[in-house]
């Protein structure tokens, strides 16, 4: 008896110790399937974080993503501390942030800067092409087109700053209006009309004293007004009916520039800017590359035709303005026109350049041998006084132009702001490619300026305000998200 009552009380005792073992153990085992489920949400959280990592090696903050104000104006220190850096994927402050300018926070600082090294650039060659030029017919004021071409460039950077902080949307109401006014200002060449070189391009107005070029009025409308009506037809334009909405309207703009200014350069820019956009927009590729087709069919017959009737030096006298240009290109040793005189001297000065150039202000066809030294033939100019090398140097400026405002179409979601960006990438693209082949002989002579190179105060002011509305895309862009500065 006494040794059961013992063994009770032991085995009581026992059961109690283990009773004890076992809340300790169950704590123990509590507490680490906590800690494991808190590991495995941590581990989960970073994994969802690195799944929003952005290409840059940054990331950002799934559950609240803080807004595009404030994401552009965020500096590192005030970064979450949630934020971690890929380890060897360090992310370089941008020229904003180095800046700390506020404005620039939402600026494409790149194209900016890149923008203004070839202003700069031309206006260092505008000055180096007209010096002689300018000496000689205003009593020995040799920085008279230099003066002119800067107050032009000023007022054009002004004008840009304009376009890049009003947003580019409210530009959609007017954009038919804008088209009208470029109709009727082509209308203004009749009254007021400027001849020069056998053709009415200028218009000056009495009393005022202003002088602009309506032809390049007609290319911002024409921008403005394919990229809304392409954007207003939305899947629309892809038919037939939805092409011709777009591209009938732009026929009589044609005419007028052609019949009335007899530019058939414009022409060709604005009917290439037309076609660009409405190609980038359509999916029915294989039409608008049949059409360019036929239209390179079509000038290589136009040419034929003039070789076979008008290449002798009684046909060319006898010939029309057009077909003479055409065979001066072909032939500029049986003309005696001023289009053959051009293109020859600007052969000379490109083969007397050579390599690396005679050097900055020292180029001899521009003394009295190129009549434009500094507007249609500077790219001759460049050739002879910086050489192949300056000329590619300035070809790869336009390139990355190019290259940056292609980046800017690409991150926009808005498809009347890619559009524009298109328009303007062509146009650019476009006039540049023409200048060179007009310089080089490799097209008749059409009399085009160099974009921001060449003089000109309508072409400089102009193309800086499209300028300005490349940066307002890539501005609205960044305020919504879409991009990075």
């Amino acid at each position: 008896m006494q040794f059961r009552g013992f063994s009770r009380r032991d085995n009581s005792r026992q059961k109690s110790g283990r009773a004890d073992e076992d809340r300790r153990a169950g704590t123990a085992s509590a507490s680490g399937r906590a800690g494991e489920g808190q590991a495995r949400r941590s581990y989960e959280t970073r994994g969802k974080v690195a799944e929003t990592a952005r290409g840059d090696g940054g990331y950002r903050r799934q559950e609240s993503a803080p807004s595009a104000r404030e994401a552009a104006g965020r500096t590192r220190e005030q970064q979450p501390d949630n934020i971690r850096r890929m380890p060897g994927k360090k992310k370089h402050a941008s020229i904003a942030e180095k800046l700390h300018i506020p404005f620039l926070d939402t600026i494409n600082v790149s194209l900016l800067l890149n923008l203004l090294i070839i202003l700069g650039f031309g206006l260092l060659m505008v000055y180096s092409s007209s010096s002689y030029v300018a000496a000689r017919d205003y009593q020995g004021d040799q920085r008279h087109f230099f003066d002119k071409q800067l107050r032009w460039d000023l007022i054009g950077l002004a004008g840009m700053i304009l376009a890049t902080v009003i947003p580019y949307q409210i530009w959609k109401k007017l954009c038919n209006a804008f088209y009208l006014v470029a109709l009727g200002a082509m209308l203004l060449v009749i009254p007021w009309g400027i001849e020069s070189h056998e053709a009415t391009r200028w218009v000056a107005i009495p009393g005022t004293g202003i002088q602009f070029q309506p032809s390049e009025i007609a290319k911002v409308a024409v921008i403005m007004f394919v990229a809304y009506t392409i954007n207003r037809l939305g899947k629309d334009f892809n038919s037939i009916k939805g092409a011709l909405r777009v591209a009938v309207p732009i026929l009589p703009l044609l005419a007028e520039i052609l019949g009335l200014t007899s530019h058939l350069s414009s022409t060709l820019i604005v009917a290439g800017i037309t076609f660009f956009m409405m190609f980038i927009a359509s999916r029915n590729y294989a039409a608008y590359l049949g059409a360019a087709a036929c239209g390179v069919l079509a000038a290589c017959g136009i040419t034929a035709y003039v070789v076979q009737n008008y290449a002798s030096r009684t046909a060319i006298e006898e010939g029309n303005y057009r077909f003479g240009r055409i065979v001066a290109w072909l032939y500029p040793e049986l003309s005696t026109d001023d289009a053959a005189h051009q293109t020859l001297n600007s052969l000379y000065a490109i083969g007397n350049g050579g390599f690396l150039g005679k050097g900055l202000g020292q180029s001899v066809q521009k003394i009295s041998a190129l009549p434009e030294p500094h507007n249609d033939f500077i790219f001759a100019i460049i050739c002879e006084e910086l050489g192949i090398v300056g000329a590619i140097a300035l070809m790869m400026l336009y390139a990355l132009l190019i290259l940056q405002m292609y980046r800017v179409a690409k991150q926009t979601s808005d498809r009347f702001g890619f559009l524009i960006v298109v328009g303007v990438m062509s146009h650019i693209a476009i006039q540049m490619i023409l200048h060179i082949a007009v310089n080089t002989a490799s097209m008749p002579n059409t009399g085009v300026s160099l974009p921001f190179v060449s003089y000109g105060g309508s072409s400089a002011v102009l193309l800086l305000a499209e300028m300005g509305l490349v940066l307002s895309v890539h501005r609205q862009s960044v305020l919504r998200g879409e991009a990075e500065v």
